[in-house]
């Protein structure tokens, strides 16, 4: 099936039927097709817009059939993307805390700041404090404004402790203000 998928030209001039014996390939566990799979997800191989859920699912059958990647390569940037597509629902995704919470998760075991804030608001809704306050707590010492100010209001934070991540930030506030400030004159002097 992968052969019966390659054009002549190769596979990034490859007509949409081709395509078909590449899926089906990929589908069986070919891990040169699910590869192929990942690129055209990723956007690699034309000009379609990339669509991390579809590489997302790709990556992981990759794994499956022992490519040595794990989630880490996917990115947590992505699974970030992905956690706030499904809380909000924009796109073409329906709102879904489930999915949300797992794409945060995974984004937050990977050290991404805002996913450990977002997913620290989830599992506080949902009730679960404890798992919200870890994340909440990571978040904040990994400097992320947002949550170093919630965490600040714990009752059980020492008041000097509280004091430093308030000051810490308004110093992230200040500099993301700085930054703003400064693209926004870049953009009227073009």
């Amino acid at each position: 099936m992968w052969n019966l998928g390659r054009s002549p030209n190769g596979l990034d001039e490859a007509e949409e039927g081709d395509l078909y014996w590449v899926i089906k390939a990929a589908k069986q566990g070919n891990l040169r097709a699910i590869i192929h799979m990942i690129h055209v997800y990723e956007g690699d191989t034309n000009d379609d817009e990339p669509d991390d859920e579809q590489a997302l699912y790709w990556y992981r059958k990759a794994a499956d059939q022992g490519y040595p990647w794990s989630e880490s390569d996917f990115g947590a940037e992505r699974f970030f993307y992905l956690g706030m597509r499904y809380r909000h629902g924009y796109g073409d995704s329906e709102a879904d805390e489930d999915k949300a919470a797992e794409h945060f998760l995974a984004a937050s075991n990977l050290g991404h700041p805002e996913a450990q804030y977002r997913l620290a608001e989830l599992l506080s809704e949902w009730g679960d404090e404890s798992e919200s306050e870890h994340w909440l707590e990571s978040s904040a010492n990994l400097g992320y404004g947002p949550a170093q100010l919630a965490y600040a209001e714990y009752p059980f934070v020492p008041e000097e402790e509280a004091d430093a991540l308030i000051d810490s930030a308004i110093g992230w506030y200040r500099a993301r203000a700085e930054r703003a400030t400064k693209l926004r004159n870049l953009s009227t002097q073009q």
